[in-house]
């Protein structure tokens, strides 16, 4: 259910890489999913598989810290329920999945929400590396159905937890430069503008993060979900919306790539997309 050659031809780049990175994050849609338990279940299991054969990819041993959060493929199932405007559901039993197999994908001293909610949230968490701090978030956390959403509601993400920890983060004087990460972008280009997205393309809670991220200097919000490489300043400057959802899935991307941030000592950031032909 995945672009093997171009899962390979990635894995193998970043492992091969002259300045070889301190990490490599994954942001969701590592597999078809999006039906039932079972099948996530064998996917996932096959996904670590190849991760870690060497014959098929060197970055496993690397020395390279991967991690991953789930997208709309690990945590949604499609369904016409005949609601107008959606066709992707919570999947009961996700999250469980999810962390049976990809839990070595999350650092071990990774900060996570606690509360009434925290087995639900077990996929959004926090941490930080040298001087830079990264704010992971599940931006499909499981939503139960209830009486006034019967199947549930996607695009969920624990806002207040996020928003508490990019605040810890600014007031923390070892931490120069936040980014916060995710499937789902909150802004995509589209039709020659730069349009905020709350339905499926984004998530609702957008108007309440986004302004938040600016407000304390996050250098960028890196998300997938759109088949595509974009790179913008939503509001002309400070944060930036980076979609990076070009890693093998067919869509408007004229590439297959990754793209790759260096931290410089002088405190300077610079993005580079890395692309290949499709085949």
């Amino acid at each position: 259910t995945a672009n093997l050659y171009a899962m390979k031809r990635i894995w193998n780049e970043v492992a091969e890489l002259d300045k070889k990175p301190d990490l490599f994050f994954f942001l969701g849609d590592m597999v078809l999913g999006e039906s039932t338990t079972a099948k996530l279940d064998s996917q996932l299991k096959d996904w670590v598989s190849l991760y870690k054969d060497t014959n098929f990819s060197a970055i496993s041993t690397s020395g390279i810290e991967t991690v991953a959060v789930p997208g709309n493929h690990e945590m949604l199932y499609w369904a016409d329920y005949g609601v107008k405007g959606h066709d992707e559901w919570p999947l009961k039993g996700a999250t469980e999945i999810w962390m049976n197999y990809m839990t070595e994908f999350m650092p071990k001293d990774r900060d996570v929400v606690t509360g009434n909610d925290s087995i639900n949230n077990q996929m959004t968490f926090a941490f930080t590396r040298k001087n830079i701090g990264f704010i992971l978030m599940n931006t499909d956390t499981y939503n139960a159905p209830s009486k006034k959403n019967p199947y549930g509601l996607e695009g969920q993400i624990p806002t207040k937890w996020i928003i508490d920890k990019v605040e810890e983060y600014r007031k923390d004087s070892s931490i120069d430069h936040i980014f916060v990460l995710g499937h789902k972008p909150y802004y995509i280009y589209e039709n020659g503008k730069i349009t905020p997205k709350t339905g499926h393309e984004g998530f609702p809670e957008g108007p309440i993060l986004w302004p938040k991220l600016r407000e304390n200097d996050v250098i960028a919000m890196l998300s997938a979900h759109k088949h595509d490489y974009q790179r913008m300043q939503p509001e002309g400057d400070k944060t930036y919306q980076v979609i990076a959802g070009n890693a093998g899935s067919p869509g408007e991307a004229t590439f297959f790539g990754y793209t790759k941030i260096d931290v410089m000592s002088s405190g300077e950031i610079q993005l580079t997309s890395m692309g290949f032909e499709t085949l």
